[in-house]
């Protein structure tokens, strides 16, 4: 197993830590809050210059059950496919930065042919990425989707160019450790487990599991291991509540060593939403806050006044506010909103530097109720660690 994480210092009573992410010439240090990597221009990893929260980027394709055939038989389409990625790759350093691929395929429930298998290899391995990530089977069982694996890692232990990052897909405990349990027998201990738009405490049982088991192999194996959350959402919040309170952020307090914004559509299209009327609308505006962990809503809140002392933030929401296009609007409020979980990402760093990281998450009065199963969630885990 090669080094490619240094686990630089833990906090001694939360699930968190300070780590160095290297591979190849390009090196993260985490907590890290990964940015949405996207051919338009209004998305996380273009918007978000600041360098100090650079690093890391994801890209996310998803792929229907005809699209993938014609990317087999199409040469023009394929080229097309590959282009769509280099060209957003190009908007940002990416010689320096590292860069996540996320393809998921609707192989229609089932597990694809032995031909598919091997085309979706190629597809995702010669790509100018970093690193290999089986791809999101939607709608899959676990059970089926380990099955998939045993096929898929044929061919990938046929080649050893790429470090690979073990997909965990959304699933109950029994199954995903079935999986973990393969990748960990296959030397992988790089991850990226799919939360499918839901907030840590929601899997609490099976990132307990996983937190574990990346205990036990680095007991054994002196080889730490390393955690990443895909598809990671905020909670569901009532329309009418002026402040949600940001359950993603407290991912980096759960055992992630970075995470990415959530890929899962709304329920409803935007359209949709405004021909039903006042029965259903889109979800509001909102910005977090680093001061409280709260995502407050921009038309009942005063979020001008909020973050008046932030300098050029005041400005920039003010600006967001008087865009008219709402899809135009919510891509900025996002790359406003990765920025600012960057920044916040930095600080917890600093506080677990300065073993402070547990008085710093009760300093946050919109995440009360969460700030105690995080707690209870990290002690649960010393102690295993110390079993």
């Amino acid at each position: 197993m090669s080094e490619l994480v240094k686990v630089e210092q833990e906090d001694p009573s939360i699930v968190a830590r300070n780590t160095v992410l290297k591979i190849g010439n390009k090196r993260i240090l985490t907590p890290c809050r990964a940015l949405h990597l996207r051919e338009k221009k209004e998305c996380e990893a273009v918007g978000v210059t600041d360098l100090a929260t650079r690093g890391l980027n994801e890209i996310y394709r998803r792929l229907k059950f005809n699209t993938l055939h014609k990317l087999e038989t199409d040469v023009s389409y394929q080229e097309q496919f590959n282009a769509s990625i280099m060209n957003a790759l190009r908007k940002i350093p990416w010689q320096v930065e590292l860069t996540l691929l996320f393809v998921e395929y609707d192989s229609q429930r089932q597990i694809p042919a032995d031909k598919q298998i091997e085309y979706l290899f190629d597809l995702i391995y010669n790509q100018p990425t970093d690193t290999l990530i089986p791809p999101v089977l939607r709608d899959v069982s676990p059970t089926a989707y380990l099955d998939f694996l045993n096929r898929f890692f044929q061919l990938a232990d046929s080649y050893n160019r790429k470090p690979i990052f073990g997909l965990i897909p959304y699933g109950s405990h029994r199954d995903l450790s079935m999986i973990l349990d393969f990748y960990l027998s296959k030397g992988v201990t790089l991850f990226a487990m799919d939360l499918k738009g839901r907030h840590p405490f929601l899997v609490s049982t099976q990132l307990g599991m996983i937190t574990r088991k990346l205990q036990e192999t680095r007991k054994e194996y002196n080889q730490d291991g390393y955690l990443h959350g895909f598809n990671t959402g905020s909670g569901r919040a009532l329309r009418t509540l002026e402040i949600s309170p940001a359950k993603d952020i407290l991912s980096f307090y759960s055992g992630f060593d970075s995470f990415g914004a959530s890929h899962v559509p709304l329920k409803l299209t935007p359209d949709l939403y405004q021909r039903l009327g006042t029965h259903a609308k889109t979800p509001p505006i909102r910005f977090f806050n680093r001061d409280d962990y709260g995502y407050y809503r921009e038309d009942i809140a005063n979020v001008k006044g909020l973050f008046a002392s932030r300098g050029d933030l005041a400005s920039q929401i003010d600006s967001i506010n008087k865009i008219t296009d709402m899809n135009k609007k919510r891509a900025f409020q996002r790359i406003l909103n990765a920025r600012e979980q960057g920044v916040e990402a930095r600080n917890i760093r600093q506080k677990i530097q300065e073993r402070e990281l547990k008085n710093y998450l009760e300093s946050k009065s919109q995440v009360k109720r969460e700030i105690k199963q995080v707690i209870e969630f990290g002690a649960k885990m010393k102690l295993t660690k110390a079993l």
